[in-house]
């Protein structure tokens, strides 16, 4: 469907994008994921043919579109700040970009109403002023001013940036919702890591122009392929000398030239007296030093051996569990290694 083939992006003396592979399949949700300036934005600009590549090419069902004007793309852009008219009500906003193409009227507003019906907005809405929106409302405005072109891939750049967490969530939903029953191709842009994971179909994590790896949110999660990747999703702890040492005194084979990590969902706490049954756990001596309680789970952090640990802890826990000494369980197929160049080992 979308093919990146080794493109590169320079900005005077800047490399943007050293060089850019990539295929995005028909259909599928796919986002780009990485911290501000690792350049998702101007993967994703380049593909909207808003930026020319330096080299390389971008095609678009075989189709090479690297030097094609926008608008001929076949593409719908949704852009952070919705970019909607504010003097317009919602049903001109809609029909905009049809009374451009000089569409007949029946057309214009069958096709506007379709769109509307998509992201549910109902009659009411599309007669008031934008300004009359909450956020929320307005994203659906902007996405089906997008889709009311009919475009065979849909763009967004951090459409829920400006929203409040709350709204957010409850527009991943609906978005992917929307997403699946049109079934167009959607290829989005966030640095939020939440919103990638629940949303996508796949991922590319970014760093500094190059792809650390593509995969759907569990290989990237559970199988992270580079050091970045591990540290980049989600909440890991760092392994020290101590800790490694203590668990290779127990079988574990960690080479102390290679960095190791696990997910704070993959200890297991259990008091320091209890014995325990789960023969094949390694194990690490520790003392709670906090309690955060965030209703569905608890976050303990412990000090193992002179480092720091942080634990998910799921259901009840201890009153005044701070300061108790504990004992952590965990697999040796649970720890994460890199090597120095910071790829994957394999176990």
């Amino acid at each position: 469907m979308i093919k990146f083939d080794h493109i590169k992006v320079v900005y005077g003396d800047f490399v943007a994008i050293p060089d850019f592979n990539l295929d995005v399949h028909e259909g599928e949700f796919f986002t780009f994921l990485g911290p501000s300036g690792c350049g998702k934005s101007t993967a994703l600009r380049t593909l909207a043919g808003f930026i020319t590549p330096s080299s390389g090419t971008v095609a678009i069902d075989g189709k090479n579109v690297t030097h094609a004007h926008p608008s001929k793309r076949g593409i719908g852009m949704v852009f952070q700040n919705y970019a909607l008219f504010p003097s317009m009500n919602v049903r001109d906003n809609i029909e905009f970009g049809l009374k451009m193409a000089k569409l007949p009227k029946g057309e214009i507003s069958e096709r506007a109403t379709r769109a509307a019906r998509q992201v549910s907005l109902t009659d009411e809405q599309l007669g008031k002023q934008i300004s009359e929106l909450s956020g929320g409302q307005q994203q659906r405005v902007a996405i089906a001013r997008a889709l009311v072109m009919e475009p065979s891939i849909l763009l967004l750049d951090e459409p829920l940036s400006n929203l409040d967490a709350r709204l957010r969530k409850q527009l991943r939903i609906q978005l992917k919702d929307i997403q699946s029953e049109v079934g167009i191709t959607t290829v989005y842009v966030t640095h939020d890591q939440e919103e990638a994971l629940s949303m996508s179909d796949r991922i590319a994590v970014l760093d500094e122009g190059r792809i650390e790896q593509v995969g759907t949110p569990r290989e990237l999660y559970e199988e992270s392929a580079t050091e970045f990747v591990c540290t980049f999703l989600g909440q890991v702890n760092g392994l020290s000398e101590a800790q490694i040492a203590e668990l290779n005194n127990q079988g574990a084979h960690l080479s102390p030239s290679h960095t190791h990590y696990i997910r704070p969902e993959r200890l297991t706490i259990q008091p320091a007296e209890a014995q325990s049954s789960a023969g094949s756990a390694l194990r690490l001596p520790a003392t709670v030093v906090s309690e955060s309680y965030l209703g569905d789970h608890s976050v303990l952090e412990v000090n193992a051996l002179g480092a720091p640990l942080r634990v998910n802890v799921s259901g009840p826990i201890p009153q005044n569990i701070a300061g108790r000494e504990v004992t952590l369980l965990l697999e040796d197929s649970s720890i994460n290694s890199f090597d120095a160049d910071g790829r994957r080992v394999a176990k």
